[in-house]
């Protein structure tokens, strides 16, 4: 990775830049997954014109370190998921990466998130609506 990296990953809450930025997320998820795998389905799929690379994967994880933040304590269960990464290279080096998955799928294997259908998402969405409604009593309203 280029020291000036742009990493855009589809599981971290903003655009890291930098190695300073980078370091930490993969200390986040190492901690979370010491397991992670990431195995390239198909690829390289070379732009014809730019320093581009696109890849498809499959990832396997267990859960098994702290997820903090937000604080998730580890659930001990495997998840399975694909994706795609999307290169940009400069001198050789890789500019830019960004990750694509479904992260939401990927919470839901690991117990982060609820089942779709299940009682425990429709309380989440109960709640949803109740704080939904309370910003909108403390917020001013947009016209």
């Amino acid at each position: 990775m280029d020291p000036e990296i742009v990493y855009d990953d589809s599981g971290w809450p903003t655009v890291m830049h930098g190695h300073d930025e980078v370091r930490p997320f993969m200390d986040y998820c190492w901690t979370a997954f010491p397991d992670l795998r990431f195995d390239v389905d198909q690829g390289p799929f070379l732009h014809p014109s730019e320093p581009e690379a696109t890849f498809t994967w499959t990832s396997s994880a267990t859960f098994t370190g702290p997820l903090d933040p937000p604080g998730y304590a580890p659930t001990g269960l495997r998840a399975e998921f694909t994706g795609v990464d999307v290169h940009t290279y400069r001198e050789g080096r890789l500019i830019r990466l960004s990750v694509i998955f479904d992260a939401a799928d990927f919470a839901r294997q690991l117990g982060v998130l609820p089942a779709p259908g299940s009682r425990a998402e429709a309380t989440l969405s109960r709640l949803q609506r109740v704080q939904t409604r309370l910003t909108r009593r403390t917020r001013p309203q947009m016209r």
